[in-house]
């Protein structure tokens, strides 16, 4: 098993002059806590791709000894991309994790225990309008994004997915399609949704409501998160 975390971008809407995922939770910067969660549940290899203040990270997971892949074009492309930039080094089941992500230990367990191709996590109770989210027919995930409406939503997408190696394999294959066609800011969830729609793979749902979690977006995420992981 392995793990990519997505924590290139620079997260303007914080309006801060470090990476978001260097913010605290209980003293630990966000990136590290992770990167300890994965190995925690057996998770060895983990790669972390960076791009804004590249430098800072570096300096704050040099203990850890993660592979650090750069994306120089980070504030002209979207997390699609970064992701791409992992695919030479997957060999193997992999999760992807944003890195501005704080997650309780179970959500690490359910997931890893899980051995579908394409397990997705969703919150049920958790969206809003801007919210990532996910729209089933008939038991199989349709549609992946912000513009599906609360109506027809089934849950809140959590960026914490897993893959099999050969899901892993075809997903390059597809974001290589896209970088031919010069189509850079695109969302990982937008190939995730041509794969699915291929019809080789089906997702797999993990209901994670209940469970604690926070993804970092401004700073009142960012209080929220400390006040639900004090």
């Amino acid at each position: 098993m392995q793990a990519v975390i997505l924590a290139a971008g620079e997260g303007k809407r914080m309006q801060i002059t470090t990476p978001k995922s260097l913010l605290k939770i209980r003293g630990e910067p966000i990136i590290v806590r992770l990167v300890k969660q994965f190995r925690r549940f057996g998770v060895q290899d983990v790669f972390v791709i960076i791009g804004f203040k590249s430098e800072m990270m570096k300096d704050t997971l040099a203990p850890l000894k993660v592979t650090l892949v750069t994306n120089p074009h980070f504030s002209k492309t979207d997390n699609m991309m970064s992701f791409r930039l992992a695919g030479e080094y997957i060999q193997d089941d992999m999760i992807m994790c944003h890195g501005d992500l704080v997650l309780e230990n179970r959500m690490f367990e359910l997931l890893i225990e899980n051995r579908g191709e394409i397990i997705l996590p969703v919150d049920t109770k958790s969206m809003d309008s801007e919210s990532m989210k996910i729209q089933l027919t008939e038991d199989r995930v349709t549609a992946i994004g912000k513009r599906i409406s609360l109506q027809e939503t089934c849950g809140e997408s959590i960026p914490f997915m897993k893959f099999s190696a050969e899901a892993v394999h075809e997903l390059m294959r597809l974001i290589d399609k896209y970088i031919e066609d010069n189509d850079l800011q695109r969302f990982l969830e937008d190939a995730v949704m041509d794969l699915l729609r291929a019809g080789k793979y089906q997702a797999e749902l993990l209901d994670a409501t209940g469970l604690k979690w926070m993804e970092i977006d401004t700073q009142e995420d960012y209080q929220q998160a400390v006040e639900l992981f004090r």
